[in-house]
């Protein structure tokens, strides 16, 4: 398969994870994260972040005997590749992911954009090994993430709705 878009590789995801998800009728998946890494190490290139894990988390109506607390929500991660274009593996997990509010209709800033903004702002190229897309509760703003050390302690936010750059 030929390299896609990290849009491209989540429709995939989200395919799968239809299918897989099927087993439980009436449930509607939400995208909670796109998560990339740059196999080889620190990088500047974002064509170098190739392995993404996709996670989705599904939302099932309730039943007639069901109240919205007794729903089971299960998360399902899949992992794939922008350069093959390949969805390698999807996790099931019958907890809900936690930590993130669900992404909301089309994003159209890509990441290599969000890295231009946040090279401007900075006024200089540092080196990053994860990003992410996320839309964390407190803030309320999806945004990219950049992160440069393992433990997630350092890194910058690029707002995709205000290009805004926040350092965390």
């Amino acid at each position: 398969m030929a390299a896609v878009s990290l849009w491209d590789l989540a429709e995939s995801a989200r395919a799968r994870v239809k299918e897989e998800a099927s087993k439980r009728p009436g449930v509607v998946q939400e995208l909670m994260l796109l998560l990339g890494e740059c196999p080889s190490g620190p990088t500047t290139n974002m064509e170098e972040v190739t392995h993404w894990k996709i996670v989705f988390n599904d939302f099932p109506a309730p039943t007639d005997n069901e109240s919205p607390e007794e729903v089971e929500l299960w998360s399902y991660e899949a992992d794939g590749d922008t350069s093959t274009g390949e969805i390698n593996d999807i996790e099931v997990h019958q907890e809900e992911f936690l930590g993130n509010s669900a992404i909301h209709g089309t994003v159209t800033m890509t990441p290599e954009e969000a890295f231009k903004i946040l090279c401007q702002y900075r006024q200089k190229e540092e080196p990053f090994q994860w990003v992410s897309l996320r839309l964390p509760p407190s803030s309320g703003h999806v945004g990219y993430n950049f992160l440069y050390d393992p433990l997630g302690n350092k890194g910058w936010a690029v707002n995709i709705d205000n290009r805004k750059v926040i350092n965390w």
